[in-house]
Protein backbone atom coordinates (compact mmCIF):
# COMPACT_ATOMS: atom_id res chain seq x y z
CA UNK A 1 0.00 0.00 0.00
CA UNK A 2 3.01 1.97 0.01
CA UNK A 3 3.12 2.14 -3.65
CA UNK A 4 0.88 3.26 -6.03
CA UNK A 5 -1.02 0.22 -8.22
CA UNK A 6 -0.91 -0.02 -11.42
CA UNK A 7 -4.36 -1.56 -12.63
CA UNK A 8 -4.84 -2.70 -16.06
CA UNK A 9 -7.61 -5.00 -17.59
CA UNK A 10 -7.04 -7.86 -18.71
CA UNK A 11 -8.26 -8.92 -22.59
CA UNK A 12 -10.79 -12.11 -22.56
CA UNK A 13 -8.74 -14.99 -24.35
CA UNK A 14 -10.11 -18.04 -25.56
CA UNK A 15 -8.53 -20.47 -22.91
CA UNK A 16 -10.81 -23.04 -20.93
CA UNK A 17 -9.79 -23.14 -17.26
CA UNK A 18 -10.95 -26.51 -17.00
CA UNK A 19 -7.92 -28.13 -18.94
CA UNK A 20 -5.07 -28.00 -17.19
CA UNK A 21 -3.04 -27.25 -20.25
CA UNK A 22 -4.96 -24.35 -21.66
CA UNK A 23 -4.46 -22.68 -17.62
CA UNK A 24 -0.73 -23.36 -17.94
CA UNK A 25 -1.04 -21.15 -21.18
CA UNK A 26 -2.70 -18.67 -19.79
CA UNK A 27 -0.72 -18.17 -17.09
CA UNK A 28 1.97 -17.93 -19.81
CA UNK A 29 -0.13 -15.61 -21.61
CA UNK A 30 -0.61 -13.42 -18.35
CA UNK A 31 3.32 -13.13 -18.25
CA UNK A 32 3.86 -11.74 -21.25
CA UNK A 33 1.44 -9.35 -21.08
CA UNK A 34 3.11 -7.94 -17.87
CA UNK A 35 6.40 -8.01 -19.90
CA UNK A 36 5.11 -5.83 -23.03
CA UNK A 37 3.74 -3.57 -20.12
CA UNK A 38 6.90 -3.71 -17.67
CA UNK A 39 9.61 -3.95 -20.31
CA UNK A 40 11.51 -0.70 -20.51
CA UNK A 41 11.23 1.56 -23.34
CA UNK A 42 14.32 1.04 -25.18
CA UNK A 43 15.08 -2.64 -24.72
CA UNK A 44 14.24 -4.79 -27.68
CA UNK A 45 11.03 -7.46 -27.71
CA UNK A 46 11.89 -10.09 -25.43
CA UNK A 47 9.80 -12.33 -26.89
CA UNK A 48 11.38 -12.16 -30.30
CA UNK A 49 14.55 -13.71 -28.84
CA UNK A 50 15.23 -17.26 -30.46
CA UNK A 51 17.23 -18.44 -27.14
CA UNK A 52 14.34 -20.12 -24.44
CA UNK A 53 16.94 -19.53 -21.70
CA UNK A 54 18.10 -16.20 -22.77
CA UNK A 55 14.35 -15.09 -22.92
CA UNK A 56 13.42 -16.74 -18.98
CA UNK A 57 16.46 -14.21 -18.15
CA UNK A 58 15.07 -11.12 -19.37
CA UNK A 59 11.48 -12.00 -18.31
CA UNK A 60 12.82 -12.49 -14.80
CA UNK A 61 14.85 -9.68 -14.98
CA UNK A 62 11.98 -7.64 -16.30
CA UNK A 63 9.33 -8.82 -14.28
CA UNK A 64 11.22 -9.03 -10.85
CA UNK A 65 9.29 -7.59 -7.64
CA UNK A 66 5.82 -7.57 -10.04
CA UNK A 67 3.15 -9.52 -8.88
CA UNK A 68 0.06 -10.12 -10.65
CA UNK A 69 -2.99 -11.38 -8.32
CA UNK A 70 -5.46 -13.86 -9.76
CA UNK A 71 -8.72 -13.72 -8.27
CA UNK A 72 -11.73 -16.92 -8.88
CA UNK A 73 -13.56 -19.43 -7.61
CA UNK A 74 -11.94 -22.34 -5.55
CA UNK A 75 -11.80 -24.40 -8.28
CA UNK A 76 -9.92 -21.71 -10.11
CA UNK A 77 -7.88 -20.96 -7.82
CA UNK A 78 -7.07 -24.89 -6.65
CA UNK A 79 -6.34 -24.82 -10.90
CA UNK A 80 -4.29 -22.84 -10.85
CA UNK A 81 -2.34 -23.88 -8.18
CA UNK A 82 -1.66 -27.09 -9.54
CA UNK A 83 -0.59 -25.19 -12.79
CA UNK A 84 2.38 -24.12 -10.29
CA UNK A 85 2.99 -27.17 -9.05
CA UNK A 86 2.96 -28.69 -12.78
CA UNK A 87 6.11 -25.99 -13.15
CA UNK A 88 7.90 -26.62 -10.26
CA UNK A 89 11.27 -27.82 -11.31
CA UNK A 90 11.60 -24.99 -13.74
CA UNK A 91 14.55 -22.84 -13.31
CA UNK A 92 13.63 -19.26 -13.83
CA UNK A 93 10.88 -17.89 -11.64
CA UNK A 94 8.64 -16.23 -14.39
CA UNK A 95 8.56 -19.96 -15.58
CA UNK A 96 7.33 -21.49 -12.20
CA UNK A 97 4.90 -18.64 -12.27
CA UNK A 98 6.36 -17.43 -8.72
CA UNK A 99 4.44 -14.04 -9.24
CA UNK A 100 1.35 -14.92 -9.79
CA UNK A 101 -0.58 -15.15 -6.33
CA UNK A 102 -3.92 -16.87 -6.50
CA UNK A 103 -6.97 -15.26 -4.19
CA UNK A 104 -10.18 -16.87 -3.49
CA UNK A 105 -12.92 -14.35 -4.20
CA UNK A 106 -15.74 -15.23 -2.45
CA UNK A 107 -18.70 -14.47 -4.68
CA UNK A 108 -21.13 -17.22 -4.36
CA UNK A 109 -20.26 -16.71 -0.49
CA UNK A 110 -21.78 -12.83 -1.32
CA UNK A 111 -24.34 -14.09 -3.37
CA UNK A 112 -25.96 -16.38 -0.81
CA UNK A 113 -25.72 -13.87 1.64
CA UNK A 114 -27.31 -11.56 -0.11
CA UNK A 115 -29.93 -13.57 -1.18
CA UNK A 116 -30.70 -14.70 2.29
CA UNK A 117 -30.70 -11.10 3.34
CA UNK A 118 -33.08 -9.69 1.02
CA UNK A 119 -35.30 -12.46 0.72
CA UNK A 120 -35.87 -12.50 4.38
CA UNK A 121 -36.76 -8.67 3.81
CA UNK A 122 -38.86 -9.65 0.96
CA UNK A 123 -40.97 -12.05 3.18
CA UNK A 124 -41.27 -10.43 6.33
CA UNK A 125 -42.63 -7.39 4.44
CA UNK A 126 -45.40 -9.30 2.96
CA UNK A 127 -46.16 -11.06 6.14
CA UNK A 128 -46.82 -7.86 8.11
CA UNK A 129 -48.64 -6.51 4.96
CA UNK A 130 -50.95 -9.62 4.97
Amino acid sequence: MSKKSCIVGMPIVPFNQTKHSDICQYLDYAQNFLLELFKPKNELNVLDNENNEEKAKQKDRVLKGINLPLCGDLLGRESVTGAKRTRMGCDYETERFDNIVENVAQWYAKQSFWGVRFSGVLFSRIYTLV
